[in-house]
């Protein structure tokens, strides 16, 4: 069993990946924190099908191009994990969802994939750990302390094995190089 460790909720490519693999997932603090319904809202917006948008902050915008837009210039986290989501997979969404939501474990079996956000993973020993890629930079002299926790705990998940990601291998370069 492998734990996939993101900064944040949110859907990973390791998880699509792994459902087209067949494999069985389980999402440490369950599936519905994970944004699916906004998920698809975004990708409604994104094949012009505003009317079947409930969510408020994808229903604000009138076209896919212009959430893009707001999510590039405002600088906002929620949205440019929904543009990239949507961006990422397009028409395959719905069918990635529904494949997902298959393939969850039942509770009390181990599943193939255990996809956790770092704080959610927080006073738990995990076998292996591959770290996403989408944690903040360390080496970014703005970064909040409290996004650099979320790196901290991650890595220190695992027991047997941790595959960092390419911005940790290089931050640790990076100091390592100071000394």
């Amino acid at each position: 069993m492998h734990t996939c460790a993101a900064p944040t909720l949110k859907y990973s490519p390791q998880a699509a990946t792994a459902v087209r693999l067949g494999y069985t997932l389980t999402f440490v603090g369950g599936i519905d924190g994970y944004y699916f319904a906004q998920i698809l809202d975004a990708y409604w917006l994104f094949i012009g099908h505003l009317d079947q948008v409930p969510y408020s902050l994808v229903r604000q915008f009138r076209s896919f191009a212009e959430m893009e837009h707001y999510a590039e210039a405002a600088e906002d986290p929620e949205t440019n994990r929904l543009v990239n989501v949507v961006s990422l997979y397009g028409g395959d969404i719905s069918d990635i969802i529904h494949a997902t939501r298959q393939s969850l474990t039942p509770p009390g079996q181990i599943a193939d994939l255990t996809l956790a956000a770092a704080h959610t993973s927080k006073g738990r020993d995990l076998s292996r750990v591959v770290m996403a890629d989408d944690f903040p930079d360390l080496a970014d002299a703005d970064l909040d302390l409290q996004e650099a926790n979320l790196a901290y705990v991650a890595v220190t998940r695992a027991v047997d094995s941790l595959r960092a990601n390419g911005m940790f291998r290089e931050w640790l370069l990076h100091i390592s190089s100071r000394q």
